[in-house]
Protein backbone atom coordinates (compact mmCIF):
# COMPACT_ATOMS: atom_id res chain seq x y z
CA UNK A 1 0.00 0.00 0.00
CA UNK A 2 1.80 3.61 -1.21
CA UNK A 3 -0.14 5.07 1.76
CA UNK A 4 1.81 3.13 4.16
CA UNK A 5 5.27 3.14 4.38
CA UNK A 6 6.72 0.74 6.19
CA UNK A 7 9.99 -0.12 4.08
CA UNK A 8 13.26 -0.93 5.28
CA UNK A 9 13.72 2.79 4.53
CA UNK A 10 11.10 4.08 6.20
CA UNK A 11 11.10 1.77 9.61
CA UNK A 12 13.44 2.02 12.75
CA UNK A 13 14.32 -1.68 12.65
CA UNK A 14 16.35 -3.12 15.87
CA UNK A 15 17.82 -6.20 16.57
CA UNK A 16 19.06 -7.69 19.41
CA UNK A 17 21.58 -11.27 19.72
CA UNK A 18 23.32 -12.03 22.02
CA UNK A 19 25.14 -14.95 21.91
CA UNK A 20 25.83 -17.02 25.52
CA UNK A 21 28.28 -19.57 26.13
CA UNK A 22 27.18 -22.08 28.79
CA UNK A 23 29.09 -25.46 29.30
CA UNK A 24 30.60 -25.09 25.64
CA UNK A 25 26.94 -24.74 23.77
CA UNK A 26 26.27 -21.95 22.06
CA UNK A 27 22.66 -20.52 22.44
CA UNK A 28 21.48 -16.91 20.99
CA UNK A 29 18.37 -14.99 22.55
CA UNK A 30 15.36 -14.57 20.61
CA UNK A 31 16.11 -11.30 17.89
CA UNK A 32 13.16 -8.67 18.92
CA UNK A 33 12.26 -6.35 16.16
CA UNK A 34 10.00 -3.14 16.51
CA UNK A 35 8.86 -1.54 13.09
CA UNK A 36 7.40 2.20 13.43
CA UNK A 37 5.06 2.35 10.19
CA UNK A 38 5.51 6.17 8.50
CA UNK A 39 2.61 7.51 7.34
CA UNK A 40 2.85 10.76 4.94
CA UNK A 41 0.74 13.95 5.04
CA UNK A 42 -0.60 13.65 1.90
CA UNK A 43 -1.93 10.28 2.13
CA UNK A 44 -5.57 9.04 1.65
CA UNK A 45 -7.24 9.61 5.01
CA UNK A 46 -9.47 6.68 4.24
CA UNK A 47 -6.13 4.29 3.80
CA UNK A 48 -3.90 5.26 6.35
CA UNK A 49 -3.73 2.62 9.36
CA UNK A 50 -3.16 3.61 12.87
CA UNK A 51 -2.16 1.49 15.84
CA UNK A 52 -4.48 2.70 18.06
CA UNK A 53 -7.26 1.43 15.18
CA UNK A 54 -5.94 -2.27 15.33
CA UNK A 55 -5.74 -2.24 19.19
CA UNK A 56 -9.58 -1.57 18.92
CA UNK A 57 -10.63 -3.88 16.73
CA UNK A 58 -13.62 -5.38 17.45
CA UNK A 59 -13.85 -9.32 18.26
CA UNK A 60 -15.68 -11.59 15.90
CA UNK A 61 -18.91 -11.71 18.69
CA UNK A 62 -18.78 -7.62 19.38
CA UNK A 63 -18.90 -7.37 15.45
CA UNK A 64 -21.95 -9.90 15.49
CA UNK A 65 -23.92 -8.36 17.49
CA UNK A 66 -23.19 -4.44 16.39
CA UNK A 67 -24.17 -5.69 12.81
CA UNK A 68 -27.42 -7.57 14.57
CA UNK A 69 -27.98 -4.43 16.16
CA UNK A 70 -27.63 -2.33 13.38
CA UNK A 71 -30.16 -4.13 11.03
CA UNK A 72 -32.79 -4.45 14.19
CA UNK A 73 -32.59 -0.48 14.10
CA UNK A 74 -32.86 -0.48 9.97
CA UNK A 75 -36.48 -2.67 11.01
CA UNK A 76 -37.20 -0.83 13.44
CA UNK A 77 -38.33 2.64 11.64
CA UNK A 78 -39.02 0.66 8.46
CA UNK A 79 -41.82 -1.30 10.90
CA UNK A 80 -42.87 1.69 12.40
CA UNK A 81 -43.35 3.47 8.98
CA UNK A 82 -45.49 0.56 7.92
CA UNK A 83 -47.33 1.03 10.93
CA UNK A 84 -48.25 4.87 10.73
CA UNK A 85 -49.55 4.04 7.20
CA UNK A 86 -51.65 0.62 8.07
CA UNK A 87 -53.15 3.39 10.82
CA UNK A 88 -54.15 6.15 8.88
CA UNK A 89 -55.44 3.47 5.95
CA UNK A 90 -57.83 2.15 8.52
CA UNK A 91 -58.70 5.56 10.15
CA UNK A 92 -59.78 6.94 6.40
CA UNK A 93 -61.77 3.80 6.00
CA UNK A 94 -63.46 4.27 9.24
CA UNK A 95 -64.74 7.53 8.42
CA UNK A 96 -65.33 6.45 4.81
CA UNK A 97 -67.74 4.06 7.01
CA UNK A 98 -69.56 6.34 9.12
CA UNK A 99 -67.59 4.42 12.11
CA UNK A 100 -67.00 6.06 15.38
CA UNK A 101 -63.35 6.72 16.00
CA UNK A 102 -63.38 8.15 19.21
CA UNK A 103 -62.66 10.78 21.35
CA UNK A 104 -61.15 13.53 18.58
CA UNK A 105 -57.12 15.05 19.76
CA UNK A 106 -58.78 18.17 20.63
CA UNK A 107 -61.60 16.68 22.92
CA UNK A 108 -59.09 14.12 24.71
CA UNK A 109 -56.61 17.61 25.44
CA UNK A 110 -59.70 19.08 27.59
CA UNK A 111 -60.45 15.83 29.20
CA UNK A 112 -58.32 16.23 32.07
CA UNK A 113 -58.25 15.50 35.79
CA UNK A 114 -58.77 18.75 37.11
CA UNK A 115 -62.12 18.83 35.42
CA UNK A 116 -63.13 15.43 36.34
CA UNK A 117 -65.78 14.71 38.83
CA UNK A 118 -64.12 11.18 39.84
CA UNK A 119 -61.50 12.15 42.77
CA UNK A 120 -60.09 8.97 43.81
CA UNK A 121 -56.19 8.60 43.66
CA UNK A 122 -54.47 5.74 42.19
CA UNK A 123 -50.81 5.61 42.49
CA UNK A 124 -47.82 3.92 41.17
CA UNK A 125 -44.87 3.18 43.16
CA UNK A 126 -41.95 3.19 41.23
CA UNK A 127 -39.44 2.75 44.32
CA UNK A 128 -38.45 -0.99 42.94
CA UNK A 129 -36.30 0.08 39.94
CA UNK A 130 -33.48 -1.02 41.36
CA UNK A 131 -35.11 -4.95 41.43
CA UNK A 132 -35.09 -4.42 37.60
CA UNK A 133 -33.17 -4.93 34.48
CA UNK A 134 -33.22 -2.55 32.17
CA UNK A 135 -36.46 -5.30 29.85
CA UNK A 136 -38.55 -4.92 32.86
CA UNK A 137 -37.88 -1.37 33.02
CA UNK A 138 -39.45 -0.73 29.71
CA UNK A 139 -41.83 -2.72 30.41
CA UNK A 140 -42.78 -0.70 33.02
CA UNK A 141 -43.00 2.27 31.36
CA UNK A 142 -45.02 0.77 28.74
CA UNK A 143 -47.73 -0.20 31.61
CA UNK A 144 -47.68 3.61 32.63
CA UNK A 145 -48.03 4.59 29.10
CA UNK A 146 -51.22 2.30 28.82
CA UNK A 147 -52.92 3.57 32.21
CA UNK A 148 -52.41 7.39 31.23
CA UNK A 149 -53.72 6.69 27.60
CA UNK A 150 -56.52 4.87 29.07
CA UNK A 151 -57.45 7.31 31.77
CA UNK A 152 -57.50 10.75 29.47
CA UNK A 153 -60.18 8.25 27.23
CA UNK A 154 -62.33 7.31 30.68
CA UNK A 155 -65.29 9.69 30.56
CA UNK A 156 -64.55 11.10 34.44
CA UNK A 157 -60.44 10.61 34.81
CA UNK A 158 -59.62 9.43 37.75
CA UNK A 159 -56.48 11.42 39.29
CA UNK A 160 -53.38 9.44 38.71
CA UNK A 161 -50.14 9.45 40.28
CA UNK A 162 -46.65 7.97 39.30
CA UNK A 163 -44.35 8.56 42.66
CA UNK A 164 -40.65 7.65 43.69
CA UNK A 165 -40.17 8.47 39.99
CA UNK A 166 -36.53 8.45 39.38
CA UNK A 167 -33.16 6.46 37.95
CA UNK A 168 -33.74 3.81 35.11
CA UNK A 169 -37.28 4.31 35.07
CA UNK A 170 -36.84 8.38 34.41
CA UNK A 171 -34.31 7.93 32.43
CA UNK A 172 -36.71 5.58 29.91
CA UNK A 173 -39.18 7.99 30.31
CA UNK A 174 -37.44 11.07 29.28
CA UNK A 175 -35.84 8.80 25.91
CA UNK A 176 -39.39 8.32 24.84
CA UNK A 177 -40.52 12.20 24.81
CA UNK A 178 -42.00 14.60 26.58
CA UNK A 179 -43.44 13.13 29.58
CA UNK A 180 -43.76 15.91 31.71
CA UNK A 181 -46.99 17.04 29.11
CA UNK A 182 -48.73 13.99 29.74
CA UNK A 183 -52.33 14.45 32.20
CA UNK A 184 -50.16 12.76 34.96
CA UNK A 185 -48.93 13.84 38.57
CA UNK A 186 -45.50 12.39 38.11
CA UNK A 187 -43.98 12.82 41.88
CA UNK A 188 -39.77 11.89 43.03
CA UNK A 189 -41.75 11.88 46.57
CA UNK A 190 -42.55 8.18 47.74
CA UNK A 191 -46.66 7.72 47.99
CA UNK A 192 -46.20 7.83 52.01
CA UNK A 193 -44.19 11.13 52.12
CA UNK A 194 -47.25 12.76 50.07
CA UNK A 195 -50.28 11.08 51.51
CA UNK A 196 -49.75 9.83 54.78
CA UNK A 197 -49.09 5.81 56.01
CA UNK A 198 -52.66 5.52 57.28
CA UNK A 199 -54.51 7.08 53.81
CA UNK A 200 -52.69 4.05 52.02
CA UNK A 201 -54.11 1.05 50.54
CA UNK A 202 -51.87 -1.14 48.81
CA UNK A 203 -53.14 -3.09 46.27
CA UNK A 204 -51.13 -6.53 45.80
CA UNK A 205 -52.14 -10.32 44.64
CA UNK A 206 -50.17 -10.97 48.01
CA UNK A 207 -53.13 -9.98 50.14
CA UNK A 208 -56.07 -12.03 51.20
CA UNK A 209 -58.12 -9.06 51.34
CA UNK A 210 -60.60 -8.33 48.72
CA UNK A 211 -61.48 -4.78 47.43
CA UNK A 212 -65.24 -3.88 47.28
CA UNK A 213 -65.58 -0.37 47.88
CA UNK A 214 -63.39 2.36 47.42
CA UNK A 215 -63.06 5.42 49.43
CA UNK A 216 -62.22 8.45 48.95
CA UNK A 217 -60.41 9.42 51.49
CA UNK A 218 -57.64 6.86 50.95
CA UNK A 219 -54.88 6.74 47.80
CA UNK A 220 -54.65 3.44 46.18
CA UNK A 221 -51.31 2.58 45.33
CA UNK A 222 -49.81 -0.21 42.59
CA UNK A 223 -46.53 -1.70 43.29
CA UNK A 224 -44.55 -0.74 40.07
CA UNK A 225 -42.45 -3.80 39.79
CA UNK A 226 -42.11 -6.39 37.49
CA UNK A 227 -40.38 -9.60 39.58
CA UNK A 228 -41.70 -12.50 37.53
CA UNK A 229 -42.36 -13.35 40.87
CA UNK A 230 -39.12 -13.35 42.18
CA UNK A 231 -40.13 -10.75 44.95
CA UNK A 232 -42.93 -11.96 46.74
CA UNK A 233 -44.29 -10.55 49.52
CA UNK A 234 -41.89 -7.37 49.17
CA UNK A 235 -42.37 -4.13 50.92
CA UNK A 236 -41.84 -0.18 49.61
CA UNK A 237 -42.81 1.19 53.71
Amino acid sequence: MESLKTSINSAKVTAESNAIVNSGELRSSPTRISVTPVCHKDDDASHSVSIRDSVETLSKNQLKKQQKREKWLARKSEKRVLERQKRKRKYHEAREQGISLGPSRKKLKLNRMKNSTCKIRVAIDCSFDNLMGDKDISGIVKQIQFAYAANRRAKQPLQFYVTSLGGKTQERLESIGDYKGWDVNFQTESHTDLFGKNNLVYLTSDSPNILTDLDLDKVYVIGGLIDHNHHKFLKSY
